[in-house]
C-alpha cells in the first residue's frame, strides 16, 4: 500500500524518474531529446539513408567453387557486383608496378648497351630509349605516390561520410 500511495503522491509517475530529472536537468529541455540525431536526405527529406560503405558491401558477392569433375584440383573464386555497388565503390589506391617496370627497363637498356649488346645497338638510340622510359617511369611512380599520399585520403574520408537516399537516389556527404 505504501508504494501505491507514493506513486499517487508523485502524480502516478515512477519515483526514480524524479531523481533522473534532477540529475540531468536538461534531459527534457525543449528541442532536446534522448534519441540520437537523425540525418535526412536534403532533397526529399527522407530519414532512410544508408551509408555508401554498407550499400557497397551488400552488393558485392564472392562465389567459390571447386574445379575438376572427378579429382577436385583447386578452387575458383569469382566476384560479382551489382550496378549500385559499382557506383558506390570506394576509391582505389594507385599502383607503382608499371612505373617501376619502366625504370627497371631503362636500367636494363643501359646495362645491355654498355655490356654485351654494345656492338649491335647504336648507343644514341639506346640512350634516348633508356632516358625516355626512365623519365616516364619516374613520372608514373611520382604521380602514384602523390595520389596515394595526398588525394586518396581525402577521397577515402569523403567516401566514408557519404550516404545514399533510398527514395530518390541522391548521394549526400555528411
Amino acid at each position: 500500500m505504501a508504494r501505491y500511495s507514493q506513486k499517487k503522491q508523485l502524480g502516478g509517475q515512477n519515483p526514480n524518474a524524479q531523481i533522473q530529472r534532477e540529475a540531468y536537468p536538461d534531459w527534457n529541455a525543449p528541442g532536446r531529446s534522448p534519441q540520437r540525431q537523425m540525418y535526412r536526405c536534403p532533397i526529399c527529406n527522407n530519414p532512410q539513408i544508408r551509408s555508401v560503405a554498407s550499400v557497397y558491401g551488400r552488393g558485392v558477392y564472392t562465389f567459390v567453387s571447386r574445379r575438376g569433375r572427378f579429382l577436385k584440383r583447386g578452387y575458383t573464386t569469382k566476384t560479382s557486383k551489382s550496378l549500385l555497388a559499382d557506383k558506390c565503390a570506394p576509391p582505389q589506391k594507385r599502383r607503382y608496378a608499371f612505373g617501376i617496370f619502366l625504370v627497371a627497363l631503362a636500367m636494363g637498356i643501359e646495362f645491355a648497351v654498355m655490356g654485351p649488346l654494345q656492338q649491335f645497338i647504336p648507343q644514341e638510340y639506346a640512350a634516348i630509349a633508356a632516358m625516355a622510359s626512365g623519365w616516364v617511369g619516374l613520372y608514373i611512380v611520382t604521380r602514384a605516390w602523390w595520389w596515394n599520399s595526398r588525394t586518396f585520403p581525402r577521397l577515402w574520408d569523403k567516401w566514408q561520410r557519404s550516404y545514399l537516399c533510398e527514395r530518390c537516389g541522391t548521394f549526400t556527404t555528411i
